[in-house]
């Protein structure tokens, strides 16, 4: 993602956390361009349109936008075929039965625990 200097002063984002909107930092650059193209977008991405619109907001190229336009398209029509699904949940955690409090367990068994008395 590349911004001009004056295009990061409106846009610039802090992405990460970290108290700064850094250019450089992936997660930032990120950041700002997402809101560049919501922005940009005007009604919403989910159409042509709006996903025109946004390209075009960010590099005012016609050849640019059609083929943002069509790379979206083609991208979401093979989503099942690049994107796995994800794998299942591992199975729920086997149920323990909590030990009884030492004032319920007999004599007998507390002292075989507790192993021979010194004498």
């Amino acid at each position: 993602m590349q911004f001009i200097p004056g295009s990061w002063r409106m846009l610039g984002r802090d992405g990460d956390g970290d108290g700064r909107a850094d250019p450089s930092n992936i997660y930032d650059a990120a950041l700002a361009a997402a809101g560049l193209l919501c922005q940009a977008g005007g009604t919403g991405l989910d159409t042509d349109a709006g996903l025109r619109r946004a390209a075009l907001g960010y590099n005012a190229s016609a050849a640019y936008a059609d083929l943002v336009v069509r790379t979206a398209r083609a991208y979401a029509a093979a989503e099942q075929q690049i994107i796995p699904p994800p794998p299942p949940p591992p199975p729920p955690p086997e149920p323990t039965v909590p030990a009884p409090p030492a004032s319920e367990v007999p004599l007998a068994t507390a002292a075989a625990v507790a192993g021979p008395t010194p004498s």
